[in-house]
C-alpha cells in the first residue's frame, strides 16, 4: 500500500491537490498516445491540444472497443472521471486528493498497459 509522506499528511487540501494536478500534468504528458487521425471525436468538435481528459477518453473508447473491453474500458472511463473531478473540486480534503492521485495512477498505469508500453521486450507487441 502507497504511503504518503508526512508532509502531504499535514498540508492543507489545496496543497494536496496542487501535488496531484503535478502528477496528473506528468502521467498525461507520458500518456501520449491520442492521435487525432485515429482517435475521432464522436460529435464532430476538434479536440483542444490541452484537453487531456477528451484525448483520453477518445484514446479508451476507440483502444478499447466491443463486448470482451467493455469492463475495462468502464473501469478506465470511470477513473478518468474521478480523477478529472477531484482535480478541480474547490472543496475537496486530504482524501480526495489520495482518492485523486490514485485514479490518475490506474488511468497511466491502463494507457501504458493497453498502448504496449509496458509489454515485456521479448514479447512481441499486437
Amino acid at each position: 500500500m502507497r504511503s504518503w509522506p508526512t508532509s502531504y499528511r499535514n498540508t492543507k487540501p489545496q496543497a494536496a491537490l496542487q501535488v496531484v494536478h503535478s502528477a496528473n500534468a506528468q502521467g498525461f504528458d507520458e500518456a501520449q498516445v491520442y492521435d487525432p487521425q485515429r482517435h475521432l471525436s464522436e460529435d464532430g468538435v476538434a479536440t483542444s491540444e490541452t484537453d487531456a481528459k477528451r484525448m483520453l477518453d477518445r484514446y479508451i473508447a476507440t483502444e478499447l472497443t466491443g463486448g470482451p473491453n467493455e469492463g475495462l474500458r468502464r473501469h478506465a472511463k470511470a477513473a478518468l472521471s474521478l480523477a478529472n473531478d477531484l482535480q478541480h473540486s474547490r472543496t475537496a480534503d486530504y482524501r480526495q486528493a489520495a482518492l485523486c492521485a490514485e485514479a490518475t495512477t490506474s488511468v497511466v498505469n491502463i494507457v501504458a498497459i493497453i498502448s504496449g508500453r509496458r509489454d515485456r521486450s521479448d514479447q512481441p507487441s499486437d
